[in-house]
């Protein structure tokens, strides 16, 4: 639970799976999110998705050759994003499908954010293998104040891990 200030410019906020309840009090749009913990799956990877669903959209990997992104951007606002089980409650409209309506069965991992139009919240998403988001399975990596998710473009965060 840590509160986090850049240095101005273009910063680097690096987390790991363990990590979380963080606070970035200046992240913009030429900051990185930079995650460097496990992110499995059993498909190839895009970086990034917005969903403006109101509860969220199903997300058709048959319409995009297969690929699951890293990160999912959900741009309705949710007034509780800093909350788990509010999240969940609120995407109970959003699934991962195979084919549009099937649910994967395999569990993958991913960055879910969520906002309120001004504040967002990044969530690892480890889900257990129905493609629905549960409570459960989100652990808060960070609240980003001052920052409306809805401008995120997924050039914002990168995963890799520290070599030192």
């Amino acid at each position: 639970n840590d509160n986090l200030t850049g240095n101005g410019g273009s910063d680097q906020f690096y987390f790991i799976t363990g990590d979380g309840g963080d606070t970035i009090a200046d992240f913009s749009v030429s900051d990185f999110f930079v995650y460097g913990g496990s992110m499995t799956s059993s498909y190839s990877r895009l970086s990034f998705e917005s969903d403006s669903g109101s509860s969220g959209n199903s997300y058709d990997i048959s319409s995009v050759s297969n690929y699951v992104p890293y990160v999912f951007s959900f741009t309705t606002n949710i007034s509780g994003h800093a909350t788990a089980a509010t999240v969940a409650n609120e995407l109970q409209g959003f699934k991962v499908t195979t084919d549009g309506s099937t649910a994967v069965n395999s569990s993958d991992s991913y960055l879910i954010v969520s906002g309120d139009g001004t504040n967002s919240t990044v969530y690892l998403w480890e889900d257990t293998g129905n493609g629905r988001i549960a409570s459960g399975e989100l652990t808060s990596l960070a609240t980003l104040s001052n920052f409306d998710n809805d401008t995120l473009t997924g050039t914002e965060f990168e995963f890799t891990t520290l070599s030192v």
